[in-house]
């Protein structure tokens, strides 16, 4: 998260979260996480294994750990609130099905992720409540060889881009955290990899409008709305001194 309220997503969630560290004990690799503010200590996973990566919820309360746990090769989602005993927040999944990457939403209720539980290789984007249960879909079925590949909170739903990777161009929806009512923020599938929240209310990104190579980029209501075109700073000197056409 920038200092002007900003949230980045280039092909994964922004972490914005400061780790106390990582360390190694004789058991395996675990990630302790601390709240200072609550006085709180806490260490996922729940047993040994190779340690994905972890992020502490905003309010404090809990540590989202990936890691591969329980199956070798098996990459899962667990939480941990140093009162409880570690539960995994990923649903059951086949053999060789991970998930890889997840964000907490930012009141702390639930956790979305992207994982290959329905179709190998193919990623659809779930949420789950932070305290366990049913993971929900969010995203419509996906095409062949079309993944969920980046996503955001903003701040109640889930902005999120989905294509393929091969042709470079994304389609953009957003989600109200439990599913149920999803909206294409933008009328093109030519939209660039990665975009921007803007305090929690707008989504910034780029796009070629017209399918000819000109990319620009636009602004949209997070919950849809109309498209709006905008001109960067370098967009306006230019202008300035050369006059727009």
């Amino acid at each position: 998260m920038s200092p002007g309220g900003t949230r980045r997503t280039d092909g994964g969630p922004d972490r914005g979260f400061l780790w106390v560290g990582a360390i190694l004990l004789a058991t395996g690799l675990v990630c302790a996480g601390s709240c200072a503010a609550y006085g709180a200590s806490l260490i996922c996973p729940p047993s040994p294994g190779p340690f994905g990566s972890s992020e502490l919820s905003p309010d404090g309360r809990y540590l989202v750990c990936l890691a591969d746990a329980a199956v070798p090769g098996k990459y899962e989602l667990y939480a941990v609130d140093g009162v409880r005993d570690p539960w995994r927040l990923s649903p059951n999944m086949a053999d060789e099905r991970d998930v890889i990457r997840f964000t907490i939403s930012p009141d702390s209720t639930r956790v979305a992720f992207t994982s290959d539980k329905g179709t190998w290789t193919k990623y659809d984007l779930y949420t789950v409540g932070i305290g366990g249960g049913n993971a929900v879909r969010l995203n419509s079925p996906l095409p062949v060889e079309h993944d969920v590949d980046s996503f955001a909170w903003s701040p109640s739903r889930v902005v999120y881009a989905q294509g393929r990777n091969t042709t470079g161009f994304w389609e953009l929806f957003s989600s109200p955290a439990t599913g149920n009512g999803r909206t294409k923020l933008a009328p093109w599938s030519t939209v660039q990899r990665g975009f921007q929240i803007l305090d929690g209310e707008r989504v910034r990104f780029q796009a070629d409008a017209t399918g000819l190579g000109e990319v620009k980029w636009y602004a949209v209501p997070a919950s849809g709305g109309r498209v709006m075109e905008e001109i960067m700073r370098e967009d306006f000197e230019r202008g300035t001194r050369g006059g727009f056409q």
